[in-house]
């Protein structure tokens, strides 16, 4: 990934250095091509357990069949990639609004220790802690992990009833 941010700080020498393969640019392509490798490995062994194991979201892609591989590919480096930060950014901006209100990061604390003496599964638990689920949401609306999420269409939109685009 360094490779990646560099690309980035080198403004316009990342041409050059592209055309020349030059040192990070040849990093870039080698961290590419190896979470590439390992995201294609992932869905083949996906690809080969869907009949053993229970239906997921990244099963129910595979299994709609309008998604070829490069694309199932970039969703899952998506998820890799996307959920890091996203959920980092969040749980940073949850843990200082506990530190700044201590009264709530107490209620929190007492739900989480209440729980950690239960016998039920980790999903009951987690599913049963309403008080830790606000906070998370209030956390994340005054502090969203991702604040804009810009899309652009890759061709033009279509509106069916009118015929124009």
């Amino acid at each position: 990934m360094k490779g990646a941010f560099s690309s980035f700080a080198t403004g316009g020498k990342r041409k050059s250095q592209k055309f020349f393969n030059i040192v990070s640019e040849k990093r870039l392509k080698e961290a590419v091509a190896e979470i590439r490798q390992f995201t294609t490995n992932v869905l083949n062994k996906k690809k080969q357990a869907l009949t053993t194991e229970p239906v997921d979201l990244f099963s129910r892609f595979l299994n709609s069949g309008h998604l070829d591989e490069k694309h199932l590919t970039d969703i899952v480096i998506s998820f890799i990639l996307a959920g890091r930060d996203t959920t980092s950014a969040a749980l940073t901006w949850f843990f200082w609004l506990l530190y700044k209100n201590p009264t709530i990061e107490s209620e929190v604390v007492n739900e989480v220790k209440d729980k950690e003496k239960s016998d039920s599964s980790i999903y009951d638990e987690v599913k049963d802690m309403v008080y830790t689920h606000a906070s998370l949401c209030e956390s994340m609306r005054l502090y969203p992990p991702v604040p804009v999420d810009l899309r652009s269409r890759q061709a033009p939109a279509i509106f069916y009833r009118t015929g124009s685009s």
